[in-house]
Parts: C-alpha cells; structure tokens; sequence
C-alpha cells in the first residue's frame, strides 16, 4: 500500500484594483440582486470553499483499486501539515488544471523538494496536458506529468511501475523528456465518485459541481474539454445519485450543486432517469446546470424545475453568428434566444448566458453589436443575468492557443497568471482590434 499527497490549488479569489475592480464589484451586486429578486439565494455561493474534484476522484479510484491511501490538503495548508503530509507521502499530487494558477504550481512543487527532494511530484490537468514538455523544462521540482486521464497512470505509479511503462505520462529519462502512449479511457462504470472524506473541513462549507459525464462530443474552438477526454463517457446514473443520496445527508437544506458536465440534457433518456431519481431523492437540494440551445426540451425543462433546478447556463458566446461559426459553436445567436425562451414560457427556472468577449472575428461592429443585443436580452427578460466570466483567453489545450495565426490572434506572452478569463487586460489582440480597444471593450461590457 502507497501514500499520496494531494495538494489543491483549486480558485484564486480575485481583487483587481481601479476601473476593473469597481466594474467586478458592480457587476457582481447586480448579479445578487437579480438572483435575489427570482428567489435564488446566491447560486454561485461566493464565500464557500472550493476543492477540485479530479484530486478526490483520484484517491477514490486509486483506494478501491489499489489498496492505496491518500492525504488531501489546500495549497495554503500550515506549514507544518505540509511537511508532515510530505514526509508520509510515497508521491505527492498537485493540481495542474488552471493555467493561470501554474506559476503556484510552481512554487508548490518547489517547496516540496525543499522538504524532501527524494519524493516523486507529479501534476495534471488540462494546461500541463497541453504544455507537458515546457512545463517540465521551466519547473525543475516536477519528476511527471500526467497527460489526459489520471486514474491509470497514476494507479501504475503508486504500484511502483517503472515510469517508461506507465501509460499517459512525460517524465525526465537519461537527461531528455520521454513521453508514453495515452491509456485506454476508463470505462463509465469504473468513473469514480470523489472520496469526500478526505475534506478537512465540514462539507456544508464547499461549493460542489457533479460531473457525470467525461467531455464533449462538441469541438467548439475556444474549450478544452472536448480535446481533453478524447471521447464523452458518462458514469452509471445510480453512481451519480448515490453520490447525490450522500450529499442530501450532508449539506445545509437549499445548498445548491452544479451539474458541470458540458451539456446536462445531451441523452434525453439518461437526464429523464436522473430526474426521476433527483424526484425520489427529495426537495433538499437546489441544482443548477449548463445546457447547449439544441438540447432543450420544454417537457424536461418543467420536469428540472420540479425536482430542484433553480439555475440553466446558456452559452450565448457572442452577438454575432459569423463569429459563433469561426468558433465552431454549432450554433446561431438565434437558437439560443429560442433556448432561453423556451425555458422561460415554462418555468421560473432563472436563465443566465455565458458571454465570451473578443473572440476571433470581432471587430468595433460586432463589440457594438453585443453590448446593444445584451442590453436587450436583459431588459426584455429573455435572460436573467450574464455570467462572470465574459472575457476570451487563449487557453493551452485549445487550437485558439496553438494555432492563433489560424485565428488572427496575435499572443504577447505566456505570464500564466495573465490568463485569467476575469483579467480585463487581454493577453492577445486580434488583426482589427487592438488590445487596448478590447481592455476598453470588456469594462464597457
């Protein structure tokens, strides 16, 4: 039996000063009044904690498959948890997903060496995926990275394969940078629910996203998500209820969880038996989910507020449709109005619209164009609010990143912690707009 330590670094609560800073303060007041207004008490819950469920998902498969025991810590745990968890571990596990959060990372990896440079350090995630070979070559603490999926390669790891034959990794060798072939993904049914227990503190302190289902079949040009997973798996619907049983126990009667899989209604008969078992389950909960314009149904919509949900994304993205077909939206500006509609003539559901500004193709007509027709959603009441997260990045695992030139994208640095999709100031500028004209456009937003 192995020990890891998982270390977290899950969200940075962001302060910008100035113009930025008073714009995220007035846009976040007038968010809670709106929530407020249509009886939603805060869906997003500022103030709760966050972890990130791959860590506790990690532990789980690694524990019922292995024998293994793992030790989860935030990555602002005391010093002295910190080296003793070090001290105990055979491996210890950092969070890579976030781009902006690497350079912490970083600093993480480093400090573990400190304590004891004898132990392996691995990371993961969405942005050490992408970037496997620089991330290693900039961060001398890191010995792996696991690209892609980490139950099995981490599995391997703890089971004491050598590292050239554990499957999904790059690794130092001999001096040069090695990589191996990707594992098989894990079937649905051996997706594991996360191991809550290992939260230091109480669960009704936690915001909680449930994600039953790995990627995408949408390849929209700006997200990860669905390069990431290679190929959509959901696990078994009475694993996710299970969880959702435990979690009914555990929180504060209102808590309100968020769906994060992509698009929650993409196999109809799949979200009908999730919602009969929510039913069974009772009104303890509030949910909230994402769905794509395409995949709403005014039958399921009812059946949703019913149950529980008081909250629906949309991804609206922009005002324009020539830009929503450079990034392969799949979608018209148009079928999602239609979308946030259909929602509204049959429920009290509060519809939100996720906005991506500056992307591809925008020019001074089509920024004009989003602030007029956002203007109008929301005072018509077609949708309720527009999602924090308005501003376009780059992102490493997405063609935009890696092909910018195929997109007119000009990128002027890779300082991570500027990729922040609430950072006003752009990291890029387009071949019509330049980046002051885009900074300017985002707090005009």
């Amino acid at each position: 039996m192995a020990y890891t330590l998982l270390i977290d670094i899950p969200v940075f609560e962001e302060k910008p000063g100035g113009r930025a800073g008073k714009v995220i303060q007035r846009r976040r007041l007038a968010q809670d009044c709106i929530n407020l207004q249509l009886g939603v008490q805060k869906p997003l819950q500022r103030g709760r904690k966050q972890f990130s469920r791959g860590l506790l998902s990690l532990a789980a498969y690694v524990r019922d498959t292995g024998g293994h025991r793992s030790e989860y810590l935030p990555n602002n745990a005391p010093e002295a948890s910190l080296k003793e968890g070090i001290r105990r571990a055979d491996v210890v596990c950092i969070t890579g997903n976030n781009t902006a959060y690497f350079d912490r990372v970083r600093e993480v990896a480093s400090q573990v060496k400190a304590y004891r440079s004898d132990v392996p350090v691995l990371t993961g995630g969405y942005h050490v995926s992408a970037l496997d070979h620089e991330s290693l070559e900039i961060c001398p603490s890191l010995d792996i990275i696991v690209r892609g999926e980490g139950e099995i390669p981490l599995l391997e790891i703890l089971n004491g394969t050598p590292w050239y034959r554990v499957p999904g990794v790059t690794y130092r060798r001999n001096g040069r940078l090695e990589r191996t072939a990707l594992p098989q993904p894990l079937r649905p049914e051996e997706i594991p629910s996360p191991d809550y227990s290992l939260l230091p503190d109480s669960l009704d302190s936690y915001n909680f996203n449930l994600q039953g289902t790995r990627g995408c079949r949408y390849r929209c040009r700006f997200c990860s998500n669905g390069y990431f997973w290679r190929q959509p798996r959901s696990m078994p619907v009475e694993t996710l209820l299970e969880e959702i049983r435990y979690l009914a126990t555990a929180l504060t009667q209102g808590t309100i969880i968020h769906f994060s899989d992509n698009i929650f209604c993409d196999n109809p008969a799949r979200t009908a038996t999730i919602i009969e078992g929510l039913r069974r389950i009772g009104p303890h909960l509030r949910y909230s989910c994402d769905l794509k314009a395409n995949h709403t149904f005014s039958d399921q919509i009812r059946k949703m507020e019913e149950v529980g949900f008081v909250k629906i994304s949309l991804g609206f993205e922009d005002a324009a449709d020539t830009i929503l077909a450079k990034c392969h939206k799949s979608l018209s500006v148009e079928d999602n109005v239609r979308a946030a509609e259909t929602i509204k003539s049959c429920s009290g559901i509060l519809v939100e619209a996720y906005w991506l500004l500056g992307l591809p193709g925008t020019n001074r007509n089509t920024m004009e164009r989003n602030l007029s027709r956002v203007n109008h959603l929301l005072r018509t009441g077609i949708v309720d609010v527009v999602g924090e997260s308005t501003v376009f990045t780059p992102l490493p695992g997405t063609p935009m990143f890696h092909y910018p030139e195929n997109y007119g994208i000009r990128l002027f640095s890779n300082h991570w912690p500027d990729f922040l999709r609430c950072n006003f100031r752009p990291v890029y500028e387009l071949e019509n707009v330049s980046r002051q004209e885009l900074e300017d456009y985002f707090l005009s937003f």
